[in-house]
């Protein structure tokens, strides 16, 4: 059962640390090699940690996946322990920053092939929740509590931001099988029953980026032309 395998992720990640998580700096604990325990208990899929820290504006546009650092991709629960011990919780993270989990070999972005045609369930959390619903999210992830539906998901991602916090589902489609995904994320992760989970497409993200990113072209040619006619003003006084 589904309880079963998180009980079983969560008994086998102890059995491997021993002792509570050290929440240390994820630049100081890059981890160089696993200690894998001789009775590992494989995951159904390997999936790779992902951390985009904040990226400030003084240095220009910069491409999203350009600033995505691998942390370690896992495939046996042993080594998912490992990893995530490592890793700071999710409310120390500086605002503006992302924590993802994403199958193996699917890239956290909306133009990798496998995202190109899905999109995402998403839910905005008030401040002070995220470190617990993210813990569970992954453990129904690697613990394999989606079932079918779980061939459709691809990862799921963890933004801090100002004010609240923004889980989501990344799926590999817009279709009906995604329904599924959704009401067992709202069941593995117990939401109040008012919770609003809102599917959005990666097209649609991507039509919205776009648009955003002509306003602000606009705006710097705006501004550039407004910086010429200054200097043009001032040759001729």
């Amino acid at each position: 059962s589904a309880v079963a395998k998180t009980t079983a992720v969560k008994d086998s990640g102890k059995a491997a640390i021993g002792k509570a998580p050290s929440m240390a700096s994820i630049a100081e604990n890059k981890v160089s090699s696993l200690t894998v325990a001789s009775k590992a208990h494989p995951l159904k899929d390997a999936w790779s940690f992902w951390y985009r820290p904040p990226i400030s504006k003084a240095h220009g546009f910069i491409e999203y996946e350009n600033t995505l650092h691998g942390i370690a991709t896992v495939q046996t629960v042993e080594e998912f322990w490992e990893i995530y011990s490592h890793l700071k919780r999710p409310s120390t993270l500086p605002v503006v920053s992302d924590y993802h989990l994403f199958k193996k070999d699917i890239r956290p972005i909306w133009e990798d092939e496998v995202n190109r045609k899905g999109g995402k369930w998403v839910v905005r959390m008030k401040k002070g929740v995220a470190d617990r619903y993210w813990e569970d999210l992954l453990l129904s992830l690697i613990g394999d509590q989606f079932g079918d539906a779980g061939e459709d998901v691809c990862g799921a991602v963890l933004s801090m931001r100002n004010g609240e916090d923004i889980l989501s589902i990344w799926t590999r489609t817009a279709g009906g099988r995604v329904l599924k995904i959704r009401e067992t994320m709202k069941s593995v992760l117990n939401f109040p029953p008012n919770t609003r989970v809102e599917f959005k497409t990666h097209d649609s993200s991507i039509q919205q980026r776009t648009a955003i990113e002509e306003q602000r072209r606009e705006k710097a040619n705006q501004n550039q032309g407004g910086d010429r006619r200054h200097t043009q003003r001032q040759s001729h006084e």
